[in-house]
């Protein structure tokens, strides 16, 4: 049980700022690549931005704030919640005819099928949530050496 001098920001859990952190890549990769989803001028797109920004925002205020940092455990515990959002993302696309997670509407490598594209989303992902990982170790590096 998290411990109340552990507690990160809103959500009172360090799991939820793990598995928001990793998941916050994708909202970098988002911006690093930008799609035509809606106009920045529309409901829609100012929701898309205002939500990734603060997905982005959270866990660099926690580092800031607390003592939370990146952690391998947290990664795969990441990837174990991004394997079940995928099993739900793919159900939905086969009910509904959507392309959550990009699987019908491919933007990149549009000419991959499937299921060639799902795999390579998945090994697309977690190459990103240890990237991040590597990355937030590195960031650590200078603050020891200030401390």
């Amino acid at each position: 049980m998290d411990s109340p001098s552990s507690s990160c920001l809103l959500t009172g859990s360090r799991r939820v700022m793990d598995v928001l952190f990793s998941f916050g890549l994708w909202a970098w990769a988002s911006f690093a690549y930008p799609q035509n989803i809606q106009p920045p001028t529309t409901l829609l797109g100012l929701s898309f931005f205002v939500n990734h920004a603060v997905t982005l925002l959270l866990p660099a205020l926690a580092w800031l704030t607390t003592d939370w940092r990146p952690s391998v455990p947290a990664l795969w515990r990441a990837f174990g919640w991004f394997g079940l959002y995928l099993c739900v993302a793919v159900a939905a696309n086969a009910a509904f005819d959507g392309n959550y997670f990009y699987q019908r509407e491919r933007p990149l490598l549009p000419w991959l099928g499937q299921p060639g594209y799902l795999l390579a989303s998945v090994l697309a992902t977690l190459a990103l949530f240890w990237l991040g990982y590597a990355v937030s170790r590195l960031a650590q590096l200078p603050a020891r050496r200030l401390l």
